[in-house]
Order: C-alpha cells, then sequence, then structure tokens
C-alpha cells in the first residue's frame, strides 16, 4: 500500500513537472503570437489610414483638374495611372492578407500570403 503511494506520488510529480514545463513553453508561444498580432492589427490600422486618406486626396484631385481645367490650363494625360493602380492593387492584397490572417475571411487557395514577421510589415 505504501509502495503504490510513493509510486503515485513520484509520477504526480514526474507529471507536474512536465506540466509546468509545457506551461512555460506555452506562455512564451502566447507571447510571440500576441507580439505578431499587435503588429497585425498595427498593419490593418495602417492599411485603413491609408485608404481613408485616399477618397478625398481623389476628390482633391478631381477638383483642382476641374479647375485647371475650366480656365484652360491643359492637362497631360496622367501618366503615373498604371503606377497608381499597382499601388491600389498591392494595397488592397495586404489588407486581404491581413484579413485572412486576422481570420475575418477564408484564405485563398493557391496564393501564398506574406506572414507577420516579413520586413514589410
Amino acid at each position: 500500500m505504501v509502495q503504490r503511494l510513493v509510486k503515485l506520488l513520484t509520477c504526480t510529480q514526474k507529471n507536474c513537472k512536465k506540466l509546468r514545463e509545457q506551461q512555460v513553453q506555452l506562455e512564451e508561444k502566447m507571447k510571440i503570437m500576441q507580439v505578431l498580432l499587435d503588429s497585425s492589427l498595427w498593419c490593418a490600422q495602417q492599411l485603413q489610414t491609408t485608404r481613408d486618406a485616399e477618397v478625398p486626396l481623389l476628390a482633391t484631385v478631381e477638383k483642382l483638374k476641374k479647375t485647371l481645367m475650366e480656365h484652360g490650363v491643359p492637362i497631360p494625360p496622367d501618366v503615373n495611372a498604371d503606377e497608381v493602380e499597382k499601388v491600389k492593387d498591392r494595397l488592397h492584397g495586404e489588407e486581404d492578407r491581413l484579413a485572412v490572417m486576422l481570420g475575418h475571411k477564408p484564405p485563398v487557395e493557391g496564393v501564398r500570403w506574406m506572414t507577420a514577421t516579413s520586413p514589410r510589415c
């Protein structure tokens, strides 16, 4: 009877030690995940700020163009239209990537997303 109790106590101590080690590992992983989440949220906020600023800025540009045209000032074609579209596409792609990372959107088959630890974040 005493041997069984000693054996049971020994097993319990070993299990407690393993559980403590697992707890430490999980706490370290949680810290890493929190940093990744904070980084992702920061990136999402920056993207939202950029998108919020985009609409009034485009409206102002259009008003300026219209005013210049009304006064007879020739306006050259937008040389950077392709570049603007590329930036818009990239911003929307980043927004989609963050939505997937945060679980707001299902991942797209066949698309590799950058991780939150990549230099762009």
